[in-house]
């Protein structure tokens, strides 16, 4: 305990930094908004422009701490994306570091703690989602140091880290609900584990953060602008409450298993240059256990066989979907889209499944230790709230990552970087690749919609998808187009509207082509954006 308390963070730094300076050789930051980027970065431009904290109607999250973490990136030179993204981008080293730091207090050797901050850092979803400004990687980087402090507190029994935990749980809770989960986490381990614990009423101080985003949530709900009717909208506060009002409980025999599926298969993904980069497993001692996790695996996979319900790697939008080009072409309009070949999928995923198997074994203690416990509460509680709100796409599987590696990572003996290259290399180079592409594409987008604005033609008379049409219109209403009764309805957004000129992937039938952006591609034909005039 001495040892792991005054180790060193030495191999977390090194991983920063090669990190940064990979980043800085591609710098793919562009003033350009990333998918959700507008709904929050509107929050930041609000604030600085009236100084009231206000939430978009479109957001399906508080945007408080998020907005005044971007908002002292921007004060230097005033509100830009290129300043969001960099924001981001610190809270992604911040993350690194956390996870050396989480591994370390779950108990991993000082070798171990720097290959899951490795495996985090080339983890292509969570590189790509660092160059933005959406929620996930603030998210993670405060829930990755909730947990350091929770598991320190419980492993130390030291009230006030305690409490630093149960800060740091209200500003991830203010980041995304699902920030809370460590917290109740933390609460139970406390309660059913060690007297310490229940002594004092100690267990009620993470839940002191539940309380807290009680009340910046109803601060936050009288504090919306309003700008359409998007109550229907099923991806929204107002859907979502109703779908789990109308259907969640009905749908959880069957929804809860595909949780379990869906965290052992991404975490088996997530996992994979841990798994190579470690010494093989001696099965015949631990024999009872992989016994035990194949059988609820076949159980897992069976329930989702019959309900049809089954989670299978590269199928969602994401980094590992290269025709994608990360989420940037998808959402532009006449996207179609090449799905991998079904064997190469479903190679992946018994890949995936194995992995995660093993990864089990190896973090299954010995012996209980009460610290962990607060690992395994919020796994356990991640896999109950995907299974509520369906949350079963790629980047949904980050909340999942501190905890389920530091586990996994504490269950490593020796570390071979030898064979530990390989996988991160290919991960290095499939974000590198992702990241560069993604800025290709963004870049092309945006210059064909800033040409079209240039020859004076207006934002509402331009149809260029999801991302550009609400920030242009929607977080702009004054720009927007409007329906027949004068509300605002903007294409891709909240309605369905057609639009004079049209950025697209491909020509459509029935609009002629004006010109042609060409984006280059690794290893790849390059490909192009249409600008189109119906």
């Amino acid at each position: 305990m001495a040892e792991r308390a005054g180790d060193t963070t030495r191999g977390g730094w090194l991983v920063f930094l090669v990190w940064a300076l990979g980043l800085l050789a591609l710098w793919p930051v562009l003033n350009v908004p990333f998918v959700d980027d507008w709904v929050y970065a509107w929050t930041v431009d609000n604030l600085l422009h009236t100084g009231r904290l206000e939430t978009l109607d479109f957001s399906s999250n508080m945007t408080y701490v998020q907005a005044g973490w971007g908002a002292l990136f921007c004060l230097p030179a005033g509100f830009s994306f290129t300043a969001l993204r960099l924001s981001t981008l610190v809270l992604g080293g911040v993350t690194i570091l956390g996870i050396h730091r989480l591994s370390r207090e779950a108990g991993a050797s000082a070798d171990t703690a720097t290959l899951a901050a490795a495996v985090v850092a080339v983890y292509p979803p969570f590189v790509v989602l660092a160059n933005s400004f959406m929620t996930d990687v603030p998210l993670l980087a405060v829930e990755t140091w909730t947990l350091v402090y929770f598991v320190r507190a419980v492993r130390r029994q030291s009230t006030r880290d305690l409490w630093v935990g149960a800060l740091l749980a209200t500003m991830a809770g203010a980041t995304r609900y699902v920030g809370l989960v460590p917290a109740l986490a933390a609460s139970a381990a406390l309660l059913l584990g060690s007297p310490w614990g229940r002594r004092r009423g100690r267990w009620l101080v993470p839940l002191a953060s539940v309380v807290a985003v009680a009340l910046v949530a109803r601060h936050s709900q009288q504090h919306i602008r309003h700008v359409a009717d998007v109550s229907d909208l099923p991806l929204l506060p107002a859907g979502r409450l109703l779908a789990l009002e109308t259907s969640a409980l009905a749908l959880l025999p069957s929804w809860l298993p595909l949780s379990v599926e869906f965290a052992l298969v991404q975490l088996g993904l997530v996992l994979m240059p841990l798994a190579f980069g470690v010494r093989p497993l001696v099965v015949e001692a631990r024999r009872r256990r992989l016994l035990v996790l194949v059988l609820a695996a076949v159980v897992v996979a069976a329930i989702g066989s019959v309900t049809g319900l089954r989670n299978l790697v590269f199928t969602s939008e994401g980094p590992w979907y290269s025709e994608q080009l990360d989420s940037v072409l998808t959402l532009l309009p006449a996207w179609t889209s090449t799905p991998p070949p079904f064997s190469a999928i479903s190679g992946a995923t018994i890949l995936c499944w194995a992995v995660c198997l093993i990864a089990g074994v190896r973090a299954w203690p010995e012996e209980r230790e009460s610290p962990n416990d607060v690992l395994w509460w919020t796994l356990a509680g991640l896999v109950a709230m995907t299974a509520l709100l369906w949350l079963t796409t790629d980047r949904y599987i980050l909340p999942f990552v501190p905890p389920a590696l530091a586990l996994a990572a504490r269950g490593v003996g020796q570390v071979s970087w030898r064979r530990a290259a390989l996988p991160l290399a290919l991960y290095a180079a499939i974000a590198a690749i992702g990241v560069r592409d993604r800025t290709a594409a963004e870049r092309a987008v945006w210059t064909a919609v800033d040409d079209l604005r240039a020859r004076g033609i207006a934002a509402a008379d331009i149809d260029a998808g999801y991302t550009v049409n609400g920030w242009l219109q929607y977080a702009h209403p004054d720009d927007a187009r409007r329906d027949a009764a004068g509300e605002v309805d903007v294409p891709f957004v909240n309605g369905s509207g057609q639009a004079p000129w049209v950025v697209a992937n491909f020509p459509q039938p029935g609009a002629t082509v004006v010109r042609a952006y060409a984006v280059s591609r690794v290893l790849r034909p390059p490909r192009a954006i249409y600008v189109l005039r119906r």
